[in-house]
């Protein structure tokens, strides 16, 4: 098998690396390597997958694997299987499978994986008259105060004495106490759902987001839609119980927070524009439609844990 893999240098998880490398020259020998640069991860997958690639590889976090397959279906082949190895902070994307414990074992579910296909995400910005920016997403596309906390750790990057996952919560817990709400018009095909303050809208294609928070617990990444999960901007204190119930899984049963499944979903600031990401990449902000390729990557994965 021809295998190309695409690593981050530095999302978390770099110090295994060596192993990591020996782990893929036994499975996968004379697989070629791609180290990704900041912003380019996309135009490198682009040019690295040729006719001859059977696999392309991600190593790295949410937004590695997101670009990666960005970078794949905007291909000359975007028929070409893709993968990953769980990592990153958040590692939200991993947790719709069922992965075996080492690295070596989960390498080994990849080799021996029957290819499967699976559903991703289309996300169209426009900001004003201007040009629409158009990106995939494997995972979950969001904005509000979700916006706002991926560029805040982007912009915070670097040495720390906190993990990761620690300094994911404390910043996440600042902004959404601190947050005034997005006001937002919301349509799930056609039909409008929604029209006020907002402190979150999440898109999901997959279940997992906010670094383990499990918020669309009935999605499947094979049926052809996606799952819109909000949350109505309560104040300070009513935000940080929305967050709590979010991260301890309670969140269903709260009026503040409402549901709905589709396949285009629009959304629309009117004020002040709120921050916007995908897969745990800041996205340039404004109007959002959002839409589902059913079926339109080709994956060597573990099963997929069930929903619910």
């Amino acid at each position: 098998m021809r295998v190309t893999v695409i690593r981050n240098p530095v999302a978390g998880g770099a110090h295994t690396w060596p192993a990591t490398a020996r782990a893929l020259a036994e499975i996968f020998p004379g697989y070629s390597l791609v180290e990704t640069v900041k912003g380019m991860t996309g135009p490198q997958v682009r040019a690295a997958v040729t006719p001859e690639t059977d696999l392309v590889l991600a190593v790295g976090g949410d937004g590695t694997v997101g670009q990666a397959v960005d970078g794949l279906l905007t291909s000359l082949y975007p028929q070409t299987a893709f993968a990953f190895l769980p990592g990153g902070t958040g590692a939200d994307f991993s947790r719709n499978f069922d992965w075996p414990a080492t690295t070596e074992r989960q390498l080994q579910a990849i080799a021996m994986a029957t290819p499967r296909r699976i559903d991703v995400g289309v996300l169209q910005s426009r900001v004003g008259g201007g040009a629409v920016k158009t990106t995939h997403f494997i995972n979950v596309a969001s904005t509000g105060v979700s916006g706002e906390i991926v560029a805040a750790i982007e912009a915070n990057r670097g040495p720390s004495r906190l993990p990761a996952f620690l300094r994911y919560r404390l910043m996440s817990l600042v902004r959404i106490a601190r947050y005034k709400g997005a006001a937002l018009r919301i349509s799930v095909d056609g039909r409008r759902v929604y029209d006020g303050a907002v402190l979150v809208a999440a898109v999901t294609n997959g279940g997992w987001f906010g670094a383990g928070v499990r918020a669309a617990p009935q999605a499947l990444l094979d049926d052809g839609r996606l799952d819109l999960v909000f949350a109505h901007h309560c104040g300070a204190i009513g935000n940080l119980k929305i967050f709590a119930a979010f991260a301890n899984g309670s969140h269903a049963n709260l009026s503040a927070i409402k549901t709905h499944r589709g396949q285009v979903i629009d959304i629309e600031p009117h004020g002040k524009i709120p921050m916007a990401e995908a897969d745990g990449e800041v996205i340039k902000p404004g109007a959002l439609r959002f839409s589902i390729l059913p079926q339109a990557l080709t994956v060597r994965l573990p099963p997929a844990v069930a929903a619910g």
